[in-house]
């Protein structure tokens, strides 16, 4: 199995989640036996309490910014201190919604997000690249102004202060996505960034039914199938429960 991610290492108040972190910790490269090619650790995000949600509003205020920044920092030096034989990649946990980015007081938030979020977890441990897996709640075909859009996303994710990959959800685990979209944002976002950002798709395998549950292997399988017929990369894919699931 090639990527692993952590999305999630510690609760809200930065403890880590040490119970299912040993357990795995044997699988993870540098372990005894590792399972994986690469893990990604994530750290924690908290709960945005205001109007709107934590893409288009909580992004927008510089405390809840900083909170955010501070938790992954405390998350992320426990996890260095706790198991310093891993070696590991950092994934960034808080997302996005990229069809947003049109708004430049968005774009300008996630701006400094990224960048101070680098630079703290660069301080902690350095010399990563890092995972993000931001989402599309807009069908490439709806978006109002492409031109605009990969003009702001060009300027907020390239020149950041270390490496950096992303897997865009395809959404249509969650049923805001549709495949021939997802793909088409993929290549859009690609072309943004440049070939330095790789560019792949976080392929949902749950769907929704009364909650988050496993997707049908049907769809899955299809969806999968449209993707390397047309060549579209794929990251690693959430979550590892669900893909237990369908293929086993």
């Amino acid at each position: 199995m090639n990527d692993l991610v952590l999305q999630d290492i510690s609760d809200t108040d930065g403890v880590l989640l040490s119970d299912y972190l040993d357990a795995i910790a044997p699988y993870l490269p540098g372990g005894a036996t590792p399972a994986f090619e690469r893990v990604w650790i994530g750290t924690q995000v908290l709960p945005w309490e205001g109007s709107g949600d934590a893409y288009d509003t909580g992004i927008l205020d510089s405390d809840f910014r900083d909170d955010n920044i501070g938790l992954a920092e405390t998350a992320a030096a426990s996890f260095v201190a706790d198991y310093p034989d891993v070696d590991f990649e950092w994934y960034i946990t808080y997302e996005a919604n990229l069809a947003a980015f049109t708004d430049n007081s968005i774009k300008t938030a996630y701006d400094s997000f990224l960048t101070e979020y680098m630079n703290a977890l660069n301080v902690v441990d350095p010399g990563h690249t890092y995972l993000w897996s931001p989402a599309i709640w807009t069908q490439y075909d709806d978006l109002p102004n492409p031109s605009g859009l990969s003009t702001n996303l060009s300027s907020c994710l390239r020149g950041l202060p270390s490496p950096l990959e992303i897997t865009i959800q395809d959404g249509c685990g969650s049923g805001v996505g549709v495949k021939e979209s997802s793909a088409q944002w993929r290549t859009f976002l690609q072309s943004a960034v440049g070939p330095e950002t790789p560019v792949t798709l976080n392929a949902e395998l749950f769907k929704i039914d009364g909650g988050i549950v496993t997707g049908d292997l049907s769809e899955v399988k299809q969806r999968l199938s449209y993707y390397l017929a047309h060549g579209v990369p794929l990251g690693a894919a959430f979550e590892i429960r669900f893909w237990h699931d369908l293929f086993y």
